[in-house]
This record gives C-alpha cells, structure tokens and sequence, in this order.
C-alpha cells in the first residue's frame, strides 16, 4: 500500500478542496475513505495534490468539493505505488476518444431519432407520402406521370426566385458590399 499523489489543476481561489474518487461504474462509494485533504503546490500556483493511502490501481472517476460546492469532475488512472497522476479533465479525456467512428455512430443515431433515416436512407416515393402529409417534401415534390419520376410542385416552382431576382440579390450583395 503506497502513497500516491494525485494531482489536480484548481483555481488558486479554492480554500480548503477536498478530493474524491470513485469507481466508473459507482459513483456512490467513495474509494479513498473520507477524501482526501488537497493542499496547493507552492512552487506551481494552481496545482493541488493529494496523498492517497488507499492500495488503488485503475481509472476513476475524480470529484472535488470545496465548501461542499463540487468544483472540478474528471478522471484518472493510478498505480498502487508514490509517482504523481494528474487527473484529466472530462472534456479533455472524451474529446481524445472521438473516432470516426465515433462520429458515425452519433450522426446515425442522430438522424433515426429524429426520423430523419427515412428520407435519406430510402427512394422518395410520391406516390406513397411517408410521414406528415403537409411535412415540407410532401408538399414541394409530386410525382411525374410522365416519367414516374419526381418533380417539383406548381407551388413550389412558383416561390422559386426568378432569374430577374437572384440578379437583383446579386446587385444588392455587390454594391453593400462595395460600399
């Protein structure tokens, strides 16, 4: 069982700090009995370190409380013996975890909850309005009897600027930006 010291970055302002840390998956049982009292690093204004006597080896979750305010949450990893950790801030651990893939899984999860799948993943057909009947593409597109094919609705085409109006869009842009 060693002395290990946990190091966190911290206002200067804090008074009396008091660091916790707790299992990933419990956040309710404290693992360092009691806390732990964190005292500022003289020589580095800002650090705070904390003598933990517990044998813990594994990644935790770190909570510190001062003035029974919580003031800081992130995470650590920690060995059983007396080098220094320095507990990464949440932010800062979970951004360094985005993959690809990651991202994919978000942005999928994303578009079926807001059911927005169906009218990307799938062949819009007019014929067989999916959704809302007055939802926007019900209302924008139509079926060409000509071709099968979609085309845009009378209405739709009507709202469209004119040429004569993107030019004169244009023109106005030009000018305040010019001037």
């Amino acid at each position: 069982m060693a002395d290990t010291i946990v190091e966190v970055q911290l206002p200067p302002t804090s008074s009396s700090p008091t660091l916790y840390l707790y299992e990933l998956s419990d956040d309710t049982t404290v693992q360092n009995t009691g806390g732990d009292s964190l005292t500022q690093e003289t020589n580095a204004e800002g650090f705070w370190q904390a003598t933990v006597t517990e044998a813990l080896a594994d990644t935790f979750r770190v909570k510190v409380t001062d003035g029974g305010n919580t003031i800081y949450s992130g995470y650590i990893t920690v060995a059983d013996d007396t080098s220094i950790y320095r507990a990464e801030d949440s932010y800062a651990l979970a951004a360094s975890a985005i993959t690809s893939t990651a991202v994919q899984a978000a942005c999928n999860a994303a578009l079926v909850a807001l059911h927005l799948d169906h009218l990307l993943a799938a062949e819009y057909d007019p014929g067989s309005k999916p959704g809302v009947a007055t939802a926007l593409l019900n209302e924008i597109v139509t079926e060409d009897s000509g071709t099968g094919g979609i085309k845009f609705t009378t209405e739709a085409l009507e709202q469209a600027p004119s040429s004569d109006t993107v030019e004169q869009t244009i023109n106005i842009t030009e000018t305040t930006v010019n001037t």
